[in-house]
């Protein structure tokens, strides 16, 4: 007998991010034959979203921007020297800056703060079928010369920022709005309630385009949107950084030799990690009620912290801000 707690992680487990098809978890309904069982699992998940949309006000926003902080929480190994290695902690500061325009325009602009000191930002950008990123990739080498860049190799990366923005934008969209873009559909099937630290939620299995999928988390009282979670397999690396500094070739060359031994014996295969997005602390402005934070955590542990401190809502938004064309840095 699986508790509905321990449910959650079987639903977590039939899903990966960017891979796997979504397995649709049998909800209790007995008497149906498989088919008639899916259909009335998508029947009931197209009904709580429209009731978790009506309960939000969602039906009346068109367009949606806000903007946010964010502190990311990261855990790295910094080498001193050829003889020292520190576990350190940081928190890195960035921003987040969306604009929706249903449904079909899409901006969302990201900015970071990095182990190196130097900030990381980037724009992607949706507006119909058209997705992409500014500034572009660079494009990348997928043969087995890395140095060696041919037409296939400008195509693949092409492809992978117009599916990374596209998937990206989805993301938000519906954690914050239960809608993805119109050129991102996705497919819902309601696998269920579970209980998570004592609160009771609905969980509906998200599955779109080249492998978009997670789970979403219904609030079964106030019926807001509470979370999303997703699996990927992933062959995951601790974070190695040289923090030294000497006018001696010799014991810097030792450093960043020691630097790659930690990070080759810090590899690890491709394992199973579980990411899950919690929405709270909800607030209602002009009768559409949105969250105000959001928490971030992997495989358990708090990796990321956005709060949002500015909302608008149906407000004018310039065409312009959503021009732009596809193509990757060479």
């Amino acid at each position: 007998m699986v508790s509905k707690t321990n449910k959650l992680f079987l639903l977590l487990a039939a899903i990966t991010l960017w891979g796997a098809c979504a397995v649709v978890v049998q909800a209790q309904l007995p008497n149906l034959n498989a088919d008639s069982q899916k259909a009335a699992n998508a029947a009931r998940a197209k009904e709580l979203v429209q009731q978790a949309r009506a309960a939000a006000g969602f039906e009346q926003v068109q367009t949606l921007a806000f903007k946010a902080q964010t502190e990311r929480f990261v855990k790295y190994y910094s080498v001193q020297s050829p003889t020292k290695v520190v576990e350190n902690n940081k928190t890195l500061s960035g921003k987040i800056e969306a604009e929706f325009w249903f449904p079909e325009r899409f901006r969302l602009k990201t900015k970071t703060d990095t182990l190196s000191g130097f900030d990381v930002s980037y724009t992607e950008i949706m507006n119909g079928e058209l997705a992409w990123r500014d500034p572009p990739m660079q494009v990348r080498s997928f043969g087995s010369d890395r140095r060696v860049i041919d037409v296939g190799d400008v195509e693949r990366t092409m492809l992978m920022q117009t599916r990374t923005a596209k998937q990206h934008i989805a993301l938000y969209a519906l954690g914050w709005m239960l809608q993805t873009p119109a050129s991102a559909p996705v497919g819902m099937v309601y696998a269920g309630a579970v209980t998570i630290e004592g609160q009771e939620y609905d969980a509906i299995t998200v599955d779109g385009q080249d492998g978009f999928g997670n789970i979403l988390l219904l609030d079964r009282k106030t019926r807001l949107p509470a979370g999303l979670a997703v699996v990927f397999y992933e062959a995951m690396r601790d974070t190695v950084i040289v923090e030294a500094h000497a006018f001696d070739r010799r014991f810097m060359r030792d450093t960043y030799m020691r630097a790659r031994q930690e990070r080759l014996a810090r590899s690890k295969p491709p394992q199973r990690h579980e990411a899950i997005w919690r929405f709270v602390d909800y607030t209602t402005i002009n009768g559409v009620t949105l969250p105000q934070r959001v928490k971030i955590t992997l495989d358990g542990q708090t990796i990321e912290e956005l709060t949002v401190n500015e909302y608008k809502i149906n407000q004018p938004i310039n065409p312009k801000r959503f021009e732009g064309k596809p193509e990757v840095k060479y």
